[in-house]
């Protein structure tokens, strides 16, 4: 069953959306991923910065000149602040579309 099959198959039962398949350390989480993950499953989100640790320290003896993050911000996952701009007071003015008012 691909996902987009199991996604129809839950919205026809009237079921929630289930979220996306992937391991608990994957690299290409998306903030709300994240966040789903440390709120709902802190356990899991714990697994996952121990993993990120476990992972930089066992590449320091290696000839990598970088240290790996899971996170796009290159911040340690334990730091990362997963709340939206709107969280952080930003206004949304453009929730709706164009109603074609301001003449441009």
């Amino acid at each position: 069953m691909t996902r987009w099959a199991c996604l129809a198959w839950a919205a026809a039962k009237k079921m929630p959306e289930p979220p996306r398949s992937a391991c608990v350390f994957c690299p290409y989480h998306n903030n709300n991923e994240w966040r789903r993950l440390k709120e709902f499953e802190p356990e899991e989100f714990a697994r996952a910065v121990d993993f990120e640790k476990r992972f930089q320290e066992a590449l320091k003896s290696t000839s990598l000149k970088g240290i790996p993050f899971l996170h796009r911000t290159l911040k340690p996952l334990s730091e990362v602040d997963f709340s939206t701009e709107e969280e952080r007071g930003q206004l949304n003015m453009f929730n709706n579309e164009c109603e074609g008012m301001c003449g441009v």
